[in-house]
């Protein structure tokens, strides 16, 4: 049957030969018969019957006619299309823009929450542990002990591993660089179905002793930073300054089980405390530093699961109030830190998702005017069709098929520009010292959405300028009547330009809003003044210092620095503010009663600083000292407190002379002085609360060098810096260079990325805006040629043209304006969460909109509107 479908063209000439040849033979008969040739002819053909009829009869009987004329709408849309190459343009052009950015979105979608996890057996089996205390600011981790306690009284996981996170100092002897990886239990490998690409993988037995396992296995771009050595199973190298076997390395493509982190390495999670990670006491169980993931039994939901592990949170915390007293056991699926990072990931994305939706929308709404437009020229061919007998089902089938190709053309641009996007952020690094990555594959369903988009396109916005086309009355269509009658009425087009100027408004009100929430946190008070600090970090940890040897080389390279032109002063801080570093800490205030249980605790972030530091970074001191040489490890311990510290945690007394400690036994620390009150963890906190203790009592071998310097860019005293680093010891590798305002990148991350992508869904908005004003008004004004022929001819000076054309723009625009900016009103609560300094009412945007809208709405009226005032009355006149 189908192969009589391929040969329909011979078959079809075969036909036409043969009926040509029967009516040949009749004529010639009747000829002999003593008939005129020509009245011969006639009659064979008037004996023969419907020529036309008999071939599409027989062509039924055929079959597949479905499929031809399928193929003679193809090329029938071909031909119109091909004719219209403007129309087509703009056309595939607009839905490509508003499919490829709606693409693009989903692709990251699609790789954050519907794409499971590479080089992993059966993902959707796994979970991860996120304990709950109450509010925090960090990665719901588990402590070791608790992760035993789960591992082990659980009967709804086939197994669960441990997860910590390492930087260490890794390479041959001599030539190491720092490389980020995981301590891992010795299940990890096994209970993510992992083969080795290389040697062996750890095993459960390479956990069972402290200290005693210095095993390493590569991940494949950890093996890449040592050339993809074929011989590096087996080989030593220096971890920390220890010697570490290389078990094997791990296949391309596998990342664990977080897809924003790249390890290089992965150590056995006996070897956590010698690596001299943050709480790396394994027997701690108030020190929470692993992430615990689990795989489902065969059977048992998510659901099923997270209600026994959250009983057995329940047990621990009434064995150990103290430290898990409230503890609740959630459930989720790896990949984003636990729950941490999924839910503000995904509202995030979502609304980008919803964002695009809305170009998409504009841009659809701008290819229905212009189809709308389109079926307006073709008013009087449409009626000649239908009046020569054509079903209106077919010019709607031919209508569709039109707009399918166009829809189909546009996603396969729209296809092009989101793997450009994807690739892009692929490519791109995110401003954190980590092998952070954002992988974001165009996959197949990526494409099924684009297919998928595409269709639904054509349907809802092709099938409404399809039926308004065909529903034409005949006789006035054929005389052209009403193309030369004025409209006094709102046509569709018109309704959709409006929706257009609002959906635009409302995009564009967004992108400012966030354009200037991002200028406000640049200029924000955040308790120090980040410009002309260059800063460097270190971790003599890495390079196998002790204390003694380690407080020595933090002093002398103070020194060092401070000694250097251009440097005004110089401090140490262990963990740079408004960086991923800082972290809360319990504040027990003397004098009120100690928490039951370690969620109730008061917090605060806390430093560890040198002198100088306040004065290095212009951090006001409002009350008592700043810290001094007094201020030694043998000495009385001390802290300096942020204003809101001393007015929330002290109840508003006079703080200088309190003490307060970090932990129910801990020695207490006196309070000598108070600091303004800036941002520590991010850019939203409200008045949070933070105390300093000296670096020389509190000592810490990871710490940030910050410098303030007359130099411009601060970033050209790091050169000096660097020298003196290698002056003292060569060996020790320095990573998060760079200015101050460099540092806060990562802080100001999703305001920028926001702000970036609803500037040019702003943009896109304002372009197709644009295109539909100036597409209607112009079509408007073609359909007024002889109208405003006529106005002109009895007396109508250019100025009432023009003023007539503009009016009827000025309402279309209006509409959209006063729709668009209701629309704003409302949808600024949404963008509350990102905004800062900012309200969703602010007047000086919805100002800053409107003008913008108007200039754009003038400008695409201007150039139909002084058309209209430059027609000729006498061809005017001329047209039917």
């Amino acid at each position: 049957m189908l192969w009589n479908f391929w040969r329909r063209k011979r078959q079809t000439t075969d036909l036409d030969d043969e009926i040509a040849h029967d009516l040949a033979l009749d004529a010639e008969e009747r000829i002999r018969s003593g008939v005129a040739p020509r009245e011969a002819e006639l009659a064979s053909r008037r004996d023969f019957g419907n020529i036309g009829l008999l071939k599409e009869g027989l062509r039924e009987m055929w079959g597949w006619t479905s499929l031809e004329r399928f193929g003679r709408d193809l090329r029938y849309a071909w031909r119109g299309l091909r004719n219209s190459p403007l129309f087509a343009t703009m056309a595939v052009l607009s839905l490509a823009l508003g499919i490829g950015a709606n693409a693009a979105i989903f692709s990251v979608i699609n790789a954050i929450l519907l794409r499971p996890l590479q080089g992993v057996e059966r993902a959707g089996e796994l979970v991860t542990i996120n304990e709950k205390f109450g509010a925090g600011n960090g990665p719901p981790m588990v402590s070791y002990p608790d992760y035993r306690d789960f591992r082990d009284r659980n009967s709804v996981l086939i197994g669960l591993a441990a997860i910590g996170f390492v930087p260490a100092s890794v390479g041959p002897k001599g030539n190491c660089q720092r490389m980020f990886g995981y301590t891992v239990s010795g299940n990890y490998f096994d209970l993510l179905g992992v083969k080795p690409l290389a040697g062996r993988l750890i095993q459960p037995e390479d956990d069972h002793v402290r200290g005693g396992h210095p095993v390493i296995v590569l991940s494949y771009t950890g093996w890449q930073k040592f050339g993809a050595d074929p011989n590096i199973v087996g080989a030593e190298l220096q971890v920390n300054g220890r010697e570490y076997s290389v078990l094997g390395v791990t296949p391309k493509g596998f990342i664990g089980t977080e897809l924003l982190f790249a390890p290089d390495a992965f150590f056995s999670i006996a070897m956590h405390q010698a690596l001299g990670t943050q709480n790396a006491d394994l027997d701690s169980r108030s020190g929470s530093g692993f992430f615990a993931v689990g795989r489902l039994k065969q059977g048992v939901t998510m659901a099923r699961a997270e209600s026994a592990l959250d009983a057995i949170g329940r047990q621990l915390a009434q064995e150990y109030p103290q430290v898990d007293g409230g503890m609740r056991v959630k459930l989720s699926p790896p990949g984003l830190a636990g729950a941490w990072l999924r839910g503000p990931i995904i509202g995030f994305a979502a609304a980008l998702f919803g964002v695009s939706c809305l170009v998409l929308l504009v841009a659809c709404v701008n290819l229905a005017s212009m189809l709308l437009a389109r079926a307006g020229d073709k008013r009087k061919e449409t009626a000649i069709r239908l009046a020569l007998g054509a079903g209106r089902g077919v010019l709607i089938r031919q209508l569709l098929t039109e707009n399918f190709m166009v829809s189909l053309a546009g996603g396969a641009g729209g296809a092009l520009l989101a793997v450009w996007i994807t690739n892009a952020l692929t490519a791109w690094h995110p401003p954190v010292d980590m092998p952070a990555i954002v992988n974001v594959p165009v996959d197949f369903r990526v494409f099924l959405f684009v297919l998928v988009v595409s269709t639904v396109t054509a349907l809802l916005f092709g099938l409404l300028p399809a039926l308004q086309a065909t529903k034409t009355d005949l006789i006035p269509a054929l005389k052209n009547e009403a193309a030369a009658a004025r409209f006094r009425y709102w046509h569709l087009r018109d309704y959709m330009v409006t929706a257009q100027v609002a959906m635009s408004v409302l995009l564009l009100f967004c992108s400012v809003l966030v354009i200037k929430s991002l200028q406000r946190s640049l200029d924000a008070p955040i308790g120090f003044e980040p410009r002309g600090l260059a800063t460097v970090s270190f971790d003599l940890e890495m390079q196998s210092y002790d204390e003694p040897r380690g407080r020595d080389f933090q002093r002398r390279i103070l020194d060092k620095v401070r000694q250097l032109p251009g440097v005004e002063s110089a401090a140490l801080v262990d963990r740079l503010p408004l960086t991923l570093s800082v972290q809360r800490n319990p504040v027990y205030i003397e004098g009120k009663p100690l928490p039951k249980r370690r969620a109730d605790a008061l917090s605060a972030y806390g430093f560890s600083v040198t002198p100088d530091y306040f004065r290095t970074m212009r951090t006001r001191v409002i009350a008592g000292r700043d810290f001094d040489d007094r201020d030694k490890d043998d000495g009385n311990r001390v802290a300096i407190v942020s204003s809101s510290f001393a007015s929330e945690l002290l109840d508003g007394a006079n703080p200088l002379g309190r003490r307060f400690s970090t932990g129910p036994s801990d020695r207490r620390m006196e309070i000598v002085g108070v600091v303004e009150t800036g941002k520590y963890y991010s850019l939203t906190d409200q008045a949070p609360k933070a105390f300093w203790t000296p670096l020389d009592v509190s000592y810490g071998p990871k710490t940030s060098l910050v410098a303030r310097t007359r130099m411009i860019p601060p970033e050209s005293l790091l050169s000096s810096i660097r020298a003196a680093v290698r002056e003292l010891d060569p060996s020790i590798a320095l990573f998060s260079s760079g200015s101050m305002q460099d540092q806060l990148s990562l802080t100001l991350f999703p305001a920028r990325i926001a702000a970036i992508a609803l500037s040019a869904f702003g943009m896109l908005a304002m372009v197709l805006a644009a295109t539909g004003i100036y597409g209607v008004m112009a079509y408007a004004v073609s359909r007024r040629t002889r109208e405003i022929g006529i106005r002109m001819a009895i007396g109508a000076t250019q100025a009432q043209v023009l003023s007539s054309v503009a009016r009827g723009a000025s309402i279309l625009i209006g509409t959209g304006l006063v729709l668009g900016l209701g629309m704003a009103l409302l949808a600024g609560g949404l963008l509350e969460r990102i905004l800062y300094g900012v309200k969703p009412s602010d007047p000086a945007t919805f100002a800053i909109v409107f003008g913008i809208m108007l200039a754009i709405g003038a400008a695409a009226t201007f150039v139909p509107a002084r058309r209209a005032t430059r027609i000729d009355p006498m061809q005017a006149l001329r047209l039917e």
